[in-house]
């Protein structure tokens, strides 16, 4: 059977339905619907954000703008970032009374911040151009090993710079597939937000609720179903609307051979 739903990969099959005259005819599932693994109740119908075809990339500031811009971007985070650790530092953790201290203290500790947050921008940016792919995305989390080497030098420290390089390599890496994926992981920029457009959503008249689809084999029953006990929790007894128009042999058959 052609793997349509789900997945992150393209679905094995074309559109059977690409010649209608319809002016917004059936489609299969689109490839964020794939990826997310929920599909709209109403197939018509399809939100912008939800384009038919390809995953259209969404905007990333760190290819799209100028290099300087970005690398005020990167200055200002790490200042603030900076001040709002240091803040805490002389307040909270060594309770510094002096404000010559005090001061003291807020410079030791704002510019290593600073020269991460430009160091990253900088690596990345120079990745970027150098790699075989521009802006790949290995790119990255390989720019991270600049802040990362910052942060254990400052600290004294092979650990915590480690710690940096592979945990912000990892959030790097995921902001980058984020991005490059349509915003997959942050359904508030899709057309599955929760913002009044329900297209993943079938309209239940006998109860009056919207009930939500999804891509397994028992998906077409919707959420929230009916729980007999507790052994059926993943199997719920509903039955489909069209086994009550036929007899039951006819309803108790299963799929085609062939299928």
């Amino acid at each position: 059977m052609p793997d349509v739903y789900p997945g992150y990969s393209p679905a094995q099959m074309g559109n059977l339905n690409k010649n209608s005259t319809h002016p917004n005819p059936w489609f299969p599932p689109t490839e964020f619907e794939r990826m997310r693994g929920l599909s709209g109740g109403y197939r018509i119908f399809h939100h912008p954000a939800d384009p038919i075809g390809p995953i259209q990339k969404r905007p990333n500031f760190l290819e799209d703008k100028p290099f300087l811009e970005n690398l005020r971007w990167g200055a200002v985070k790490g200042f603030q970032i900076g001040t709002v650790l240091a803040v805490n530092d002389i307040i909270t953790v060594n309770a510094i009374d002096a404000n010559r201290a005090r001061f003291a203290r807020y410079c030791f500790i704002v510019p290593p911040y600073i020269a991460m947050g430009v160091s990253w921008v900088c690596a990345r940016e120079l990745l970027g151009n150098l790699s075989k792919e521009k802006n790949a995305l290995w790119s990255y989390p390989a720019a991270m090993l600049a802040p990362a080497t910052i942060w254990g030098i400052f600290r004294n420290s092979f650990e915590r710079g480690a710690r940096v390089a592979v945990f912000g390599g990892m959030a790097a890496a995921a902001w980058k597939w984020n991005k490059d994926n349509g915003e997959v992981m942050d359904p508030s920029h899709s057309s599955f937000s929760g913002n009044g457009v329900h297209i993943m959503k079938d309209y239940d008249h006998v109860n009056g609720i919207f009930k939500r689809h999804h891509t397994d084999a028992q998906g077409w029953k919707g959420w929230p179903f009916e729980i007999d006990s507790v052994k059926t929790w993943w199997t719920p007894t509903d039955e489909p609307g069209w086994k009550k128009h036929v007899s039951p042999e006819e309803a108790k058959k299963g799929p085609p051979t062939n299928f």
